[in-house]
């Protein structure tokens, strides 16, 4: 998802957001130590789109981008889960076209009895089926 504030132009139209329509902004980052799939993944995104992104402030945590974009420090690229951030000061929108992905890996023992462990694998394999 696209973050902007809600007073950018782009966030008043209130449709998909293109990321070339990003060339000219401040695009804040988290550290990329925190994310290296996600953070290179945003990062193609833009290159693929035709620019480098001009980094401004790095954010401590993805968690704080929305508080960020809200206060005016720039724009941002986040996953969809983080909308749940609700700022009032800051706006999400869907990505044009193609947004970028970041794998998500899943480690466990595979002799372990816990049906817990049994019913997490198979909710993440039916979502994986979904995501196709």
């Amino acid at each position: 998802m696209v973050v902007l504030p809600h007073t950018h132009p782009l966030a008043q139209a209130g449709a998909p957001v293109s990321l070339s329509a990003l060339a000219a902004e401040t695009v804040l980052l988290f550290p990329r130590a925190i994310g290296a799939g996600l953070y290179d993944g945003i990062t193609s995104a833009f290159q693929r789109a035709g620019f480098l992104p001009r980094l401004g402030q790095e954010a401590p945590q993805i968690v704080s981008i929305a508080p960020l974009v809200g206060a005016g420090f720039g724009v941002s690229i986040v996953p969809r889960s983080t909308t749940q951030i609700q700022t009032g000061e800051a706006v999400y929108l869907p990505i044009a076209g193609h947004p970028p992905k970041a794998s998500i890996s899943l480690a466990w023992r595979p002799h372990n009895p816990s049906p817990v462990v049994r019913l997490f694998l198979a909710v993440a394999r039916e979502r994986r089926k979904m995501q196709r």
